[in-house]
């Protein structure tokens, strides 16, 4: 179980990584794989590093043209080893902030309809409330970002700001965290063209553009 809730910080920590790489680094879909793999062979090795570097490699063979991981819808489902982690965590007085994120991002991935009104809301700063918001976000950034830079641990407001930024975003980077999840536990996916529930045989098709995973334990 406590292997499992590690695991979802992990995957959080890959996502994240994945989100900065493409939007703010600019790589496309064969520049991640070869980013990930690159890693995969050096002190980052592990096996979702490799499946991640896999389902970059896959293109979607249903919708046309195109990869995969782009047509993921991105909600993050969850079994709920992660809620019990930080819970037990909790009932320790034990700090697990990293997976506690990741539990975080998940409940907020799901919340896409609210997000994507958050995401109008916030960019045309309207109503009073969120105009008071986007005013204020540069001050806020800097103070976080000067700490950062300083080594000063300032928890809430990076939470709370981490919140804000996720909350006003219509897409989130869980589509890769569920393109994950389906290919290590077959949990599948949705996707944003069209409704129903699908599922992938990531490694077979990441295979025909070049090496995949081995067989899955």
């Amino acid at each position: 179980m406590v292997h499992n809730g590690i695991e979802y910080g992990d995957m959080q920590l890959i996502s994240e990584a994945y989100d900065v790489l493409k939007h703010v680094g600019g790589l496309n879909n064969s520049e991640l794989a070869d980013i990930f793999a690159e890693w995969n062979r050096g002190e980052l090795e592990s096996f979702l590093i490799e499946i991640t570097a896999d389902i970059f490699k896959v293109k979607d063979e249903e919708g046309g043209d195109g990869f995969l991981v782009d047509k993921i819808l991105d909600k993050t489902g969850m079994k709920g080893t992660g809620k019990w982690t930080v819970q037990q965590a909790a009932e320790l007085s034990i700090a697990a902030p990293t997976i506690a994120a990741s539990l975080d991002s998940r409940y907020l991935s799901g919340l896409k309809e609210e997000r994507e009104n958050a995401a109008s809301v916030l960019k045309e700063a309207g109503m009073k409330f969120a105009r008071e918001m986007v005013q204020r976000q540069a001050a806020w950034r800097r103070v976080v970002g000067l700490a950062i830079s300083a080594g000063i641990s300032t928890p809430g407001m990076c939470a709370s700001l981490a919140y804000f930024d996720t909350y006003r975003r219509a897409r989130l980077p869980a589509n890769l965290v569920q393109a994950q999840r389906d290919l290590f536990g077959a949990h599948t996916y949705e996707r944003v063209d069209r409704p129903g529930a699908f599922h992938t045989e990531w490694t077979k098709l990441a295979r025909k553009s070049g090496s995949g995973v081995g067989a899955l334990n």
